[in-house]
């Protein structure tokens, strides 16, 4: 048997995050902690990734101490380093220096993350990767040995991938498909197809039906409708455009040109309080500027005093209405 590595506390105290965050043992509070801990020192984002790369390969691992998740704090280091592998052999730590130590076997087990209407949330994946969900959006994640899969059931989301070559990170939403392995991008799900944006690295996407040879290869900037049967390459963006369709990470609206209709339609889908446009003609108005998202009394009120309107409020809703004169078309 080789010999043990020596014992490192940064590496042990990742394997234990591991192991929490695989079993579902991570609140709220802990979940802060536990990002708070990644933030404090670049060698432990290195190292959660190199105990999650040897948490995934192993088979099954018996716990030698039934109290070493006694305790919650995010502090707590782990007094033990070995594990008992296969019914009966015990082993040294892991090829990471790191000991693993939970129960049964991981493989195969789906983790649901989503997010309520008017919600923005960044959640850690089991693999190190990072998922920034947006308003009244669900993902599922299962990890394998031979790849990671994550599934968009709705909504938007914008992933930052953790790199591992040997492990490649697969994102369907629907019939489609997003192939990337160190990089970032965002998927939106739109009907029985998807839309995606890289925002660094290279991914390939195709179709459900079309054979990943056929995949198209985006680069940052690059981007691509999908539906079951085609996968279409849309015109690249600048790095100003990737940032102001993405602003909806930070909580804003970023508007270059939309329409006033088109701008009530994006505030109505994270707020219950709902912008009314009641003039045609004043719908089709254009509008440049950000806008926090869950303020749409603010951007109402912005809109009215650039384009000539009136603001009624009254109950859940925000009517916008020209001023001084008739409403034409009403919507």
């Amino acid at each position: 048997m080789a010999a043990e590595r020596p014992y490192n506390p940064i590496d042990a105290l990742a394997a234990e995050w591991v192991a929490r965050l695989d079993r579902g043992e991570v609140g709220d509070e802990e979940r802060r902690a536990f990002e708070a801990w990644l933030g404090e020192d670049s060698r432990h984002h290195g190292a959660f990734v190199r105990a999650q790369a040897t948490w995934t390969g192993l088979d099954r691992v018996v716990v030698l101490s039934p109290t070493l998740f006694s305790r919650p704090s995010a502090r707590f280091l782990p007094d033990r380093r070995q594990l008992l592998i296969g019914g009966g052999m015990a082993a040294a730590a892991s090829a990471a220096g790191v000991a693993l130590l939970a129960m049964g076997d991981r493989r195969g087990r789906r983790t649901a993350y989503d997010t309520a209407v008017g919600e923005i949330s960044q959640v850690s994946l089991p693999d190190g990767s990072t998922a920034t969900l947006d308003t009244d959006s669900r993902i599922t994640v299962q990890l394998s040995k031979s790849r990671r899969l994550v599934q968009v059931e709705r909504g938007r989301v914008w992933f930052q991938v953790a790199k591992n070559q040997a492990w490649p990170f697969i994102v369907e939403a629907g019939p489609t498909q997003v192939r990337a392995v160190g990089t970032a991008f965002a998927v939106s799900r739109m009907g029985e197809g998807s839309e995606v944006v890289v925002t660094e690295g290279v991914v390939d996407a195709w179709a459900g039906t079309g054979a990943r040879s056929a995949a198209l290869r985006l680069e940052r900037g690059g981007r691509a409708r999908l539906t079951s049967d085609q996968a279409v390459r849309l015109p690249s963006l600048a790095s100003s455009d990737i940032d102001r369709i993405l602003a909806w990470r930070e909580g804003y609206l970023a508007l270059d040109g939309e329409t006033l209709a088109e701008a009530a339609a994006a505030f109505n889908h994270y707020n219950s309080r709902k912008i009314v446009v009641a003039d045609a003609r004043l719908g089709r108005r254009r509008l440049v500027g950000y806008f926090r998202i869950q303020d749409p009394q603010g951007f109402a009120d912005a809109a009215a005093t650039s384009l000539g309107a009136t603001v009624e409020e009254g109950g859940d809703r925000i009517l916008l209405t020209p001023a001084g004169g008739e409403a034409s078309g009403r919507r």
